[in-house]
């Protein structure tokens, strides 16, 4: 196990965040799983990071943090937080995010303590954010946490859970004790490269996915937009993984193109708590109506972040039969769980999906389609019956998907 915990570091360092010489690096990590950060900073070093800085974490202390404090408290936020992310965009640090949460961490608290404080920093540091988009690697890994793992395997002891979740995200990391996974990779990222390269040369206006659970929608997509999956590059040129593991293609669909309805079919993990069964309504682009069978108040607090959060931002094909969703296993991460679906996000759009982006201002960013948010929400509607056909500026119809696979 040892041996592969390496295995999975270093594919991490090298492919994920691709880490340079003489290049800062963060890593953010719970204290649960400080055994497998320190070995990331061992590799990073291996790769000659100029220095290895970790932002420890712990979730009963966030728990105690959210369960004490105001909403004015939470709301405050400390000069030195800013000033962080500033020294980021000065600097450029590779990032490499370990997910370990606990599904349920927060499920006891009130949505709008965490809705309202989520929103006070996100509006501080979007400039920020904004600025710094496309300059850097960034990637995310999972590792099991003990609450976790007993989420996702609730028969099983915590230990055996643990190991048992370890195993299955070597599985979909294509990792093993015999193989070496940077090749394995850098083989898959040619095929998501492929299936980019078509979508591309397609040209498609319109996707209209319609499934026996009730989504039938249309979905415009971005003036200029392109398809994207696998490895992306920097500005300068640096290529990394940002999602390990990864199925999807994406691109930007058009803020004010989409009409229709939209049904989910897996939970959405939203800052420690799991929102299930969402419906949505569109209009034009806007989410006109929206529910959840189980904690609708977090779903509606999220629609609510700002002024464009009830948009979309991104539209992802996975097809269902597919490394994740053959596991079986609901991960209750949207890390893991996107990639076994179709899925779209709520709010922020990814300028990398729509040509030119680098030289545009934001206005014609807008114009184009692209959609400004404080959120990236992703959120999962693939099923086995799904299917999707896309619609060229000429009228012609090509079918995508059916019965939730690619039959291009």
């Amino acid at each position: 196990m040892k041996s592969i915990l390496r295995k999975y570091a270093e594919l991490t360092v090298k492919l994920g965040a691709n880490v340079q010489e003489n290049q800062y690096v963060m890593i953010f990590s719970s204290i649960e799983n400080r055994k497998f950060a320190r070995m990331l900073a061992e590799e990073c070093y291996k790769c000659k990071a100029k220095k290895v800085m970790v932002e420890w974490s712990d979730e009963k202390i966030s728990k105690l943090t959210y369960k004490n404090c105001s909403i004015e408290t939470l709301c405050t936020i400390e000069d030195w937080k800013v000033e962080k992310f500033k020294w980021r965009r000065d600097n450029l640090p590779a990032l490499i995010h370990i997910e370990d949460e606990d599904p349920d961490l927060f499920k006891d608290i009130e949505p709008e303590k965490i809705a309202k404080s989520s929103q006070a920093m996100m509006k501080l540091i979007k400039p920020i954010r904004d600025e710094m988009e496309d300059k850097y690697q960034w990637t995310i890994v999972a590792m099991p946490s003990k609450r976790w793992a007993k989420k996702v395997f609730p028969n099983l002891s915590g230990k055996e859970a643990k190991e048992k979740l370890l195993e299955e995200i070597f599985k979909i990391c294509r990792i093993d004790e015999d193989n070496d996974p940077i090749t394995e990779w850098n083989n898959h990222n040619a095929r998501l490269n492929e299936r980019s390269t078509k979508l591309n040369e397609l040209n498609f206006e319109y996707l209209h996915y319609k499934n026996e659970l009730g989504t039938d929608l249309m979905v415009g997509l971005a003036d200029g937009h392109k398809w994207a999956g696998g490895m992306e590059k920097t500005l300068s040129g640096v290529p990394y993984n940002p999602n390990m593991p990864t199925e999807e293609v994406f691109t930007m669909p058009h803020r004010e193109k989409v009409n229709g309805t939209l049904v989910s079919t897996k939970p959405l993990v939203y800052n420690g708590v799991v929102i299930e069964g969402m419906k949505f309504e569109f209009k034009d682009g806007k989410v006109i109506k929206a529910s959840a069978t189980k904690n609708d108040e977090t779903l509606q607090q999220i629609l609510k972040m700002d002024e464009n959060s009830d948009r979309l931002g991104e539209v992802a094909l996975v097809p269902f039969n597919s490394p994740i969703s053959n596991s079986n296993i609901l991960f209750y991460t949207t890390l893991i769980d996107e990639n076994a679906s179709c899925h779209f996000a709520l709010g922020q759009s990814y300028a990398m999906t729509l040509k030119g982006s680098e030289t545009m201002t934001d206005e014609e960013k807008l114009a184009k389609g692209a959609n400004s948010s404080i959120i990236h929400e992703d959120f999962m509607v693939g099923s086995s019956d799904m299917n999707i056909v896309g619609i060229k500026h000429n009228g012609e119809k090509v079918q995508v998907f059916e019965n939730g696979n690619f039959v291009i």
